[in-house]
């Protein structure tokens, strides 16, 4: 069993990275299998994590173009001329990163990938973001069906330099990416 708590303004609430961090929360009703005592506050103690975005297969916003952007993975292999003319698809194993430098600062929206075949997609993924292409700060980590193209759409636009990409699994035997792309 698991419960979801969602908050706005999350700043305000939860200090961020806050660890062991206790919440009050009042039941003023439950379902007929449960039994709600006199004491009707229960804290709950977790660990604080932003999750800033979700999986989209038509992310909103619209198309960046490529031009001055940079695509390497953590190796320092360059795929920028690749992915600028168009690929049928690049290769990348489980645990690999793919680190995008936009050349500029700009208001992203969502980023995604494009995959030359759903047998070889992303299973789960983490995004990072950077304002300064050095320091990257994730935006959580997702699960991806296998089912099309996956897009990280944010729940709000943010400033950003930079945008890594970790596979943390995969669909099939590897990763085969033909496609970056983001929108603003």
């Amino acid at each position: 069993e698991s419960i979801q708590a969602v908050y706005e303004n999350v700043e305000s609430i939860i200090p961020e990275g806050s660890q062991n961090y206790m919440v009050p929360v009042v039941i003023k009703s439950a379902d007929a299998s449960l039994t709600i005592s006199e004491q009707s506050v229960i804290y709950l103690t977790y660990t604080a994590e932003e999750v800033a975005g979700a999986v989209k297969v038509n992310p909103a916003g619209t198309s960046i173009d490529k031009t001055g952007w940079t695509i390497k993975d953590a190796n320092g292999n360059d795929y920028t001329d690749r992915y600028a003319v168009g690929t049928s698809g690049i290769d990348f194993s489980k645990g690999s990163a793919i680190i995008v430098d936009f050349g500029k600062t700009i208001k992203l929206k969502s980023v995604g990938m494009v995959y030359s075949s759903e047998t070889y997609s992303a299973k789960n993924v983490t995004v990072l973001l950077s304002t300064d292409g050095t320091d990257f700060k994730s935006i959580g980590s997702y699960d991806l069906v296998r089912k099309g193209n996956h897009n990280i759409e944010l729940y709000n636009a943010r400033q950003v330099s930079g945008v890594k990409i970790v596979l943390n699994s995969s669909q099939g035997t590897k990763i085969t990416i033909k496609d970056i792309v983001a929108t603003i």
